[in-house]
């Protein structure tokens, strides 16, 4: 039974080959179709998924888990509105000594001034960088890494030890090709020693859709928060709360637990926002998936079109053939035969025509990977879709002229011309 079942697929592909490369024009447009339907499909899915890795792990920079609070200036009414940031040292401590905030993992006070770009010094060289003040977690918090030296300690904020970690572009502003370790900037009348160089942050397709709002994050410089309010004229104020949440789904509720305490501290005398990273990521998966929506439909549509060329040239292939239709049914070919007959032709070409869509789409991604410098690679399950699409698209187009091939009269057949 299976020897008898081989032996019938087998010449039935001897037959399509022959039928196709006596009508080769005609088998290499309709292959054509496909392949660019297959290719446009395999594009547009990896190129979406490399868009979305890129984005990812550009906002991986920030910590996806992080939070802001800070005073929310908006809601307050002007006739009641009180001065200070509505957080302050003694609040910071409390909320670090106290267990309020069980879905907070790690804490870091920021000061900064109104104005975040200052003037710094060194060697008789300058840059206008921004300067925060922060605490010890704050590196963690926000996914930084340093490549030389060291963070802050303890004892450089307890202590109010003029100390600084620095980013790649104020390296190279301010000391060039040199090693910054140990050297000395001046910011105002005080000087610090560099103790730490952070590594560079690739934000470029953030920046490009404005998300980064112009803050360069590799021209920056950190240093205690102690000592920035002391050069503020021994203010207390902190002008956000950054905290790390252990997960996404649960940052929400870690911000609410920060905002509670602090509202209960200040009997509601402030009002406080709270910023985190979902609304970053929603609006990352809404243009991605506009992105990925336009160009599916594009690449299907692109795949549709090529169906309909197979459907085109297979009633052509039912027409032109009719008489061989009406032998084969004289000396003695079934119905089903003939169906299998025209139905194998238009798989076989539906498959040639994704085996050259996907060398179309891998040639078209490594130009890609060498204009962009992105790795662009499908995966197997893209593969094997993208495939199985044209295959499908295939044979439910040749499934109409394979019937009506099927359901020819012999006698009518015969007399075609």
């Amino acid at each position: 039974m299976f020897e008898d079942r081989w032996e019938l697929w087998r010449d039935r592909m001897v037959q399509v080959i022959r039928v196709l490369e006596a009508n080769r024009l005609r088998t290499g447009v309709s292959i054509l179709g496909v392949a660019l339907g297959v290719a446009a499909l395999l594009v547009v899915q990896v190129a979406t998924d490399a868009g979305r890795r890129a984005v990812f792990a550009e906002l991986e920079t920030y910590g996806l888990t992080t939070l802001w609070i800070f005073r929310d200036w908006q809601q307050d009414r002007p006739s009641v509105q009180r001065p200070g940031s509505g957080i302050d040292n003694d609040d910071y401590a409390a909320i670090r000594r106290s267990r309020c905030c069980p879905n907070v993992v790690r804490f870091s006070a920021v000061v900064y001034p109104q104005n975040w770009m200052v003037p710094l010094f060194a060697e008789g060289r300058v840059s206008q960088s921004a300067v925060e003040g922060v605490d010890v977690d704050y590196l963690a918090i926000n996914n930084d890494r340093i490549v030389s030296g060291r963070g802050l300690r303890p004892a450089d904020v307890n202590g109010r030890r003029p100390v600084a970690i620095i980013g790649p572009v104020v390296r190279q502003r301010l000391f060039g090709s040199r090693l910054a370790l140990g050297r000395t900037l001046r910011l105002g009348e005080t000087q610090f020693t560099v103790v730490g160089e952070l590594a560079y942050k690739d934000r470029s397709l953030l920046a490009a859709i404005g998300a980064t709002q112009g803050y360069d994050v590799n021209d920056r410089v950190l240093i205690p928060y102690t000592v920035y309010q002391q050069l503020m004229g021994g203010t207390r104020d902190i002008q956000t709360l950054q905290a790390q949440a252990p997960s996404l789904e649960r940052a929400e509720q870690a911000g609410r637990e920060v905002v509670r305490f602090l509202e209960r501290r200040h009997q509601k005398r402030y009002r406080y926002r709270v910023q985190d990273m979902r609304s970053w990521i929603t609006t990352a998966e809404e243009v991605l998936g506009v992105i990925t929506l336009v160009g599916g439909v594009g690449a299907g549509i692109a795949l549709l079109v090529g169906g309909m060329g197979i459907l085109g040239i297979m009633s052509t292939a039912v027409v032109e053939r009719t008489r061989e239709i009406g032998l084969r049914k004289a000396v003695g070919a079934r119905p089903r035969d003939i169906l299998g007959q025209f139905v194998a032709e238009a798989g076989f070409i539906g498959l040639l025509g994704g085996v050259a869509g996907l060398g179309l789409a891998l040639t078209v991604l490594v130009m890609g990977r060498l204009w962009t410098g992105f790795w662009f690679l499908p995966g197997i399950g893209q593969v094997l879709l993208a495939l199985g699409l044209a295959l499908v698209a295939a044979l439910v187009a040749g499934v109409l002229p394979a019937r009506r091939a099927a359901a020819l009269p012999p006698a009518e057949a015969l007399r075609h011309d």
